[in-house]
């Protein structure tokens, strides 16, 4: 909305995905990505938002309902909302993978969009490995374990130098950068 109001004659369309990066091509339909990785390709410039920390959460009536696991050796006591599909290739996932047994059919929820597991977080139906960003919001939210820097991702907003600057790319990129640094929107 505030990008709106200053900058009314620039359109903006948000496609939302967890494609990875290097898929998409630019033909004048994706002009700018928020990328969340290690480094963004080579080829694609752009400004560092910050660092996307991750942390194990639950919501309060599911705590209420199930109890608190005290340890991570009890995580597989309890249900789980797991990434899957394309989000298996993201440390968190692989992480939990390989060292939680929290993927038996029973317990687990398996979903590829990160607005879904979300709102299942928030609506009680189990625990979730889950960006601070979100959460840290989130009064229904309980932080239950933090993670070590191997599941977290640097988040970058990228675009093609072919196009980088075009004043309303650089516009909308500012924009982006300077409203998500100020808001402490990662670390």
């Amino acid at each position: 909305k505030a990008f709106h109001e200053r900058f009314p004659q620039i359109e903006i369309e948000l496609l939302v995905g967890t494609s990875y990066l290097e898929e998409y091509t630019l033909q004048g339909d994706n002009d700018v990505f928020i990328y969340a990785g290690i480094n963004p390709p080579e080829h694609w410039v752009g400004r560092r938002l910050g660092l996307m920390t991750f942390s194990i959460y639950a919501a309060k009536n599911y705590l209420k309902e199930h109890g608190s696991p005290g340890s991570l050796d009890e995580l597989n006591q309890h249900s789980y909302i797991s990434g899957s599909l394309n989000l298996f290739n993201w440390p968190s996932v692989k992480w939990l993978k390989n060292n939680i047994k929290l993927f038996e059919p029973s317990k687990t929820i398996h979903s590829s969009s990160f607005a879904l597991m979300f709102n299942l977080l928030k609506g009680g139906v189990g625990l979730c490995l889950f960006p601070d960003a979100f959460c840290e919001r989130e009064p229904s939210l309980v932080k239950l374990f933090d993670f070590s820097d191997s599941v977290n991702r640097e988040v970058w907003v990228v675009s093609h130098p072919s196009i980088k600057d075009k004043m309303k790319i650089k516009t909308f990129v500012n924009f982006l950068a300077d409203q998500m640094i100020s808001d402490k929107v990662f670390r």
